[in-house]
């Protein structure tokens, strides 16, 4: 699993330790990451309306 295109999304950061991104995953589809902040784990990856990137 890699991801390309990585850009933080400032506002969506939690409070919980996660962090939230907009990527290209490896299909080269638009996504939505969550990542634990704490391990770098990806805790989800959601498909990104294109209207809102």
């Amino acid at each position: 699993m890699g991801y390309t295109d990585i850009e933080p999304v400032e506002a969506e950061t939690e409070a919980s330790g996660e962090l939230s991104f907009n990527a290209t995953n490896a299909e080269g589809h638009d996504v939505k990451l969550v990542v634990d902040q704490r391990t770098g784990t990806v805790v989800s990856e959601q498909p990104v309306d294109e209207d809102k990137m």
